[in-house]
């Protein structure tokens, strides 16, 4: 039941692959289907010849009174899924996460990222693998019913959750501010990577170019992004899969959320840097601009050959300090003159 509450909807051989020993024991998993079945924690639904297997809301509740699942008062039901003809979808959702190359922890479906008042992205699941903690990824799978403009809407959108930022502190009060992605994956040192299985199609070459074009559209897009299409996944042995990155490099990624260095030419004219920089190139950029040159290749010269420039070449506003002396000096002045003319 526990397996079946994570993955919304099974077939008995899906759910064999996970609970027995190399996915033999289809009649014992079966088997335990019925039982349950006849106490009314499961159901299942038709999906060609094979029935597709789902826990009912008594069986929701039972796996959620165990403590192991945090009960989702919104989650659509594996019933309901069935019912609105998404159940090849959840299946092949099913299949890459049974197959999934690597050791998962853990991990949950259909799981809602609210961003703001008027914007969402749901994952099709979250897996949790062995990390500093347990990373997280994200994982998309369009069965060729998505265009790649909106592909690259649904993308965007995890962008949009990847910058969004939430305020902590009593109203009133300075408080601070920090990534909401933080606050549901802690563990996580940056920002998952979103996993896009390209399925829908036995033309594999087909869906490379569905990836191409999707490339195209996210260009420039502040995401890992990696892609594969599933005739491909599920044609290799797991730990043989390999994934095409369309979107941010991991090193980007790193200097993005603060735990890499940043090129100091990397900020171009008239912006402000993204992300926050590394130890070794804060000391860099606090350096006076005649020290630029002694950076590793990256001269002044070299800045302008790429239409950017330093960090430490912006113009400042002067030291709080400073603007205090020179205040006082002009008030002991104009004294001075008064005193005098009397």
């Amino acid at each position: 039941m526990l397996t079946l509450s994570r993955v919304r909807i099974a077939t008995a051989t899906q759910l064999a692959a996970v609970v027995t020993n190399n996915g033999l024991g289809v009649g014992y998993a079966l088997r335990g289907l019925r039982d349950l079945r006849a106490l009314g924690l499961v159901g299942h639904g038709q999906h060609g010849r094979e029935k597709v297997w789902h826990l009912t809301a008594a069986g929701q509740w039972a796996v959620a009174e165990g403590g192991d699942v945090a009960v989702r008062p919104h989650a659509a039901t594996g019933e309901r899924a069935i019912a609105a003809g998404l159940a090849p979808h959840g299946l092949a959702v099913t299949d890459v996460i049974v197959r999934w190359g690597g050791p998962i922890l853990d991990w949950e479906v259909e799981v809602d990222h609210t961003i703001d008042k008027a914007r969402r992205v749901v994952a099709d699941a979250v897996l949790y693998r062995p990390g500093r903690g347990a990373e997280a990824e994200f994982l998309e799978l369009d069965r060729f019913t998505m265009s790649p403009s909106r592909l690259a809407l649904k993308l965007r959108a995890y962008e949009a959750y990847s910058k969004a930022t939430v305020f902590e502190g009593e109203r009133g009060t300075i408080g601070s501010t920090k990534p909401l992605w933080r606050q549901r994956y802690p563990d996580s040192a940056i920002f998952p990577v979103v996993r896009l299985v390209l399925g829908g199609s036995t033309d594999a070459d087909a869906l490379d170019r569905r990836a191409t074009a999707l490339q195209r559209r996210i260009h420039g897009i502040a995401l890992r992004v990696d892609v594969a299409v599933l005739p491909r996944l599920l044609g290799r042995p797991s730990a043989k899969w390999t994934w095409r990155p369309i979107g941010q490099s991991e090193e980007e990624a790193q200097v993005r959320f603060g735990t890499g260095s940043a090129d100091p030419c990397l900020f171009r004219f008239g912006t402000r840097p993204s992300f926050r920089i590394g130890t070794e190139a804060a000391t860099s950029a606090r350096a006076a601009p005649a020290a630029t040159s002694d950076l590793p290749g990256k001269g002044l010269e070299h800045c302008r050959d790429q239409r950017v420039r330093p960090d430490s070449l912006r113009r400042r506003p002067p030291a709080a300090g400073l603007c205090r002396s020179a205040v006082a000096g002009r008030s002991r002045s104009v004294a001075d003159r008064e005193g005098a003319a009397g």
